[in-house]
Formats: structure tokens, C-alpha cells, sequence
């Protein structure tokens, strides 16, 4: 049961990331709306986990690994982990785009706004800001 719903919400959050990552032009407001319920639960679940795992002195990443290399585990286990951490590794992948692109967005602003008050400076000399009409 619990497995049924972490799938899902895995499934859900692989699909919304993989609609940012083809979409063009602006993503409308529902996938917004479905990243901040898909933040909450992931955060919670993740919360809850890290807790039970910090109290029983577990490492995440050597549990996984041992979990994937044993003959033991089903393979729907195996599946969820592998996906699970493609989902992290592509979540890394569209963050870092996004910082990149609010990066350059801001400098863009900045070097624009450097451009036009140098501009308005070359017409200060011969009157350029005096009397003015306003449109």
C-alpha cells in the first residue's frame, strides 16, 4: 500500500518535471499548482524518513546500494530506487538551468540599465534632460 502511493507520487513528480523540461514559452499556473502539492508531500515523506532513519543510524546512499545488489529484493523495489534517483539527478539538472537562466536574466537587467543611463548622459551636454514633453 505504502509503495502503491510512493509510486505514484514518484510518477507525478517524474511527469511534471518531465512537462517543464519539454515545454516552450511560459508553463501554465496548474503545474505550478501541482509543484507546490507534489514540494509538500515529497517534503514530509522526506522528513519522515530522514527521522527513522537518523534514529536507527542508517546511511542513505550505502542502504540503496545494498538494496540494488542484493538477490534478495524484488525488482518493483530496485525499479523505485533507480527512479528515484534519476528524479534527484534530474531535478539537479533543470535547477541548475533555472539558476543559470535567472543569472544571466538579472545581468541582462543590470547591463541594460547601465546602457541606457550612459545614453542619457551623452545628451545631458546639450540639454537633453531640460524641458522635456511628456507622451
Amino acid at each position: 500500500m505504502a509503495d502503491d502511493k510512493l509510486q505514484e507520487v514518484m510518477n507525478a513528480i517524474q511527469q511534471t518535471m518531465e512537462i517543464i523540461a519539454n515545454h516552450e514559452g511560459p508553463i501554465p499556473v496548474e503545474v505550478y499548482e501541482d509543484i507546490e502539492k507534489l514540494k509538500l508531500i515529497a517534503k514530509e515523506y522526506k522528513e519522515n524518513v530522514l527521522a527513522v532513519y537518523k534514529k536507527h543510524g542508517i546511511n542513505i546512499r550505502e542502504l540503496q546500494d545494498e538494496l540494488l545488489n542484493s538477490p534478495d529484493v524484488r525488482q518493483s523495489t530496485k525499479q523505485a530506487i533507480l527512479q528515484a534517483r534519476d528524479i534527484e539527478l534530474e531535478a539537479r539538472v533543470i535547477d541548475r538551468a533555472l539558476t543559470k537562466a535567472k543569472k544571466k536574466r538579472k545581468s541582462t537587467d543590470q547591463s541594460d540599465k547601465k546602457k541606457i543611463k550612459e545614453r542619457k548622459k551623452m545628451f545631458k551636454s546639450i540639454g537633453g534632460d531640460q524641458n522635456w514633453i511628456k507622451t
